[in-house]
Formats: C-alpha cells, structure tokens, sequence
C-alpha cells in the first residue's frame, strides 16, 4: 500500500515528502491478489484499498481452479482494474504436492497430482495442463501471467498449446 501510494505521488510529480519534482513520471502501478484462498472476500476488500491507493491491475496467486477464478471474476470484475491470472508450469507431482502443502495460499487439487502422478510424461502433462488454463482464464480474465522454475522456454509451447497467436507489429 505504501509503495502504491508513493508511485500515486511521483506520477503526479512529487515526491514521498510532497516535494515538486521535474516532471511527473509514467508509472502503472499494479499489485496482488489471491483468488484461490480459502477466503476471498478478505482479498477482495484488500483489493478495494490497493484500487484506492493507484492500483491499476492485478497479478494474481498461482491459481490451478477454473472456478476459483471464474467465481473471483465474477465478483471482481465490476471494480474496473484488469486481471492477470498467474499459472505456474508444473514439471511433476512432487512440485504439485509440494506447492499444496508449502505453499501459503496455493491450492492444488488431488486431481491435478493425480494427473501429474499417473502421466507417463508429467512435463508434457504440466505443458498441456498449462495450455488448458491459459485457453480457460483467457476467456474470463484480462490475460495470464505464466511462470516456470528454470525452464522459461517452455513458454512459448505452453502458448502454442493454447492456441495463443502472436500479435504482429506493423
């Protein structure tokens, strides 16, 4: 809150002591939020204040639940700030389990694991999981924030998956 406060003054060209500065600068702040906790409406007022304090957009947690997030956006899209969903590309059950029972604020299904587990391959399987839910939150959300460990190449094939088409400049 407190750096979204700070962003809120420089933009409008002061400093954290009020003091005038050269210009304003051009920041677009954004900030966190976590759909998938246990609950959401504590989030969704914390929401509110970072809206008040200059927020314009959101990233949210790792969320793996289609309707956790569509039941967030639900309730959420009415403020106005745009969505950016977060899915982490899991690469095996012991990083599925491990975000389940680690993890604050992540929550990982037991048919997720089970995917994982009973894969023959459970880096293609996180792959194509992946895909599935920029397909899904794509169609609910402003866009995904996707997150791998090491292996950010893997972004691009998630992307293909989803059938997600480059945007071409002119």
């Amino acid at each position: 809150m407190g750096l979204l406060n700070l962003v809120h003054k420089l933009n409008e060209g002061r400093d954290y002591n009020d003091k005038e500065l050269n210009g304003a600068l051009g920041l677009f702040p954004g900030a966190v939020v976590n759909p998938g906790g246990r609950a959401v409406e504590p989030q969704i007022r914390r929401m509110e204040k970072k809206m008040k304090a200059g927020a314009q957009f959101f990233q949210t947690q790792i969320v793996y639940s289609r309707e956790a997030m569509s039941d967030f956006m639900k309730k959420v899209r009415p403020m106005g700030a745009k969505i950016l969903a977060g899915i982490l590309v899991l690469r095996s059950a012991k990083t599925a389990r491990f975000l389940q029972e680690k993890v604050p604020g992540i929550f990982v299904s037991d048919e997720i694991i089970s995917r994982m587990e009973n894969s023959e391959n459970p880096e293609e399987e996180g792959l194509n999981m992946a895909a599935e839910l920029v397909r899904d939150y794509m169609d609910i959300c402003d866009g995904v924030h996707l997150i791998t460990i090491k292996h950010e190449e893997k972004i691009i094939e998630v992307l293909r998956r989803a059938g997600v088409k480059p945007r071409l400049e002119n």
